[in-house]
This record gives C-alpha cells, structure tokens and sequence, in this order.
C-alpha cells in the first residue's frame, strides 16, 4: 500500500499582519451601518424618495460592488494585503464624500458603488488573511466575523440616532474619520512589514 498523501500545511500569517486588514473589516462594517440606516432615513426624506427608491439607491449599488470585489480581495490580499486595504480604504473614503454631498440620487448611487468596491476589497483581504492563522484560524474566523456583525449593527442604531439629530450628511461625514483610523493602523502594519523585511 502506498502511502497517504501528506496534508498541504498553511502557510501561518503572523498576528501583526492582520493590524490592518481586520481591524478594518470591522470600520467597514461599521461604516455600512452607520451611512444606510442614515440614508434610508433622511436620505430618501431630504430627496423625496419613496421608502423602495430609497432602499435600492443605498442598498443595491452597495452590496453589488461588495459581492464584485470581494474576489479580487481575497487574491490580491494573499500578496499585497495592505496596499490593497489601503487602495480600498482611499476609494470608500471617496465614496463617503461623493454620498454625504450628494445632489441627486444618482450621485448617491455612486458614491455608495464606491464604498462597497473599498468594503468588498477590505473584507477579501481579511478573510484570507484570518483564513491563513494557524493554530486556531477557525476560532479567529468565527470571532471576528462576530465583531463584524456586531459593528454593522452598532451603526446601524448610531446611524439612526444621530440622524434625528443631524441629518444623514452630517452622520455619513462621520464615516470618515473611522476610515482615517483604519488607514493609519494599515500604515502602521505596511510599515512594520516593511522594517522586518530590512
């Protein structure tokens, strides 16, 4: 009898690889809470949208660029998983600011196409990432993909409240500084990598 084949082994991520990746999956998450929950809120009242109108202009372009460049992430991360969280926290930052000043429902389409392209990538990323920990990527998965939902859900009641109080600019707007914080912590780990690599 030949031998059982050996089993191909994981290639280990260290820990500080996923400073930038995950902390930022989790931003991002936060970021889908805290604008929709404000844009189907106010937006559609400030535009005068019907609820439907209004859940397809920030629901739809979303989660279909999210579900598009989820993929590329999950590739593109296994070599370069901080310039491309970085390449994807730059383009959600723009697609914040083209949504908080938006005239039109169009343009806030497109703005929200821009951030699901930037959480899509950034999710990819993570998930390979987490997928790569060993030992223990099972329970590195299940809790941060815990940390996920709970963040989105934070938002989402954060979003709400602030936007009796402000507005949905205002509350979009906020988004910005998350996506700063996940930027300098990805910045952070790019260039720890690359100190350890001198």
């Amino acid at each position: 009898m030949s031998a059982p084949a050996a089993a191909i082994p994981v290639t280990p991520v260290p820990l500080w690889k996923l400073l930038g990746a995950v902390p930022s999956a989790w931003v991002a998450a936060l970021v889908f809470g805290l604008g929709t929950s404000a844009l189907l809120v106010g937006g559609g009242r400030e535009l005068g949208l019907p609820a439907s109108q209004s859940m397809i202009i920030t629901l739809v372009p979303f989660l279909a660029a999210l579900a598009v460049l989820f993929p590329a992430g999950w590739f593109l991360g296994r070599r370069w998983p901080n310039a491309v969280v970085i390449t994807a926290l730059v383009l959600g930052f723009l697609g914040v600011l083209v949504t908080a000043f938006a005239p039109t429902s169009m343009m806030i389409a497109a703005g929200r196409v821009g951030s699901g392209i930037g959480a899509g990538a950034i999710v990819g990323v993570a998930t390979v990432l987490l997928s790569r920990v060993a030992p223990g990527r099972s329970v590195a998965l299940l809790v941060s993909a815990l940390v996920l939902v709970l963040a989105g859900v934070a938002g989402w009641f954060a979003g709400t409240a602030l936007e009796a109080q402000l507005g949905f600019r205002p509350v979009v707007l906020l988004s910005c500084i998350a996506l700063g914080g996940a930027g300098l912590l990805t910045v952070v780990a790019a260039v720890h990598g690359l100190v350890r690599r001198t």
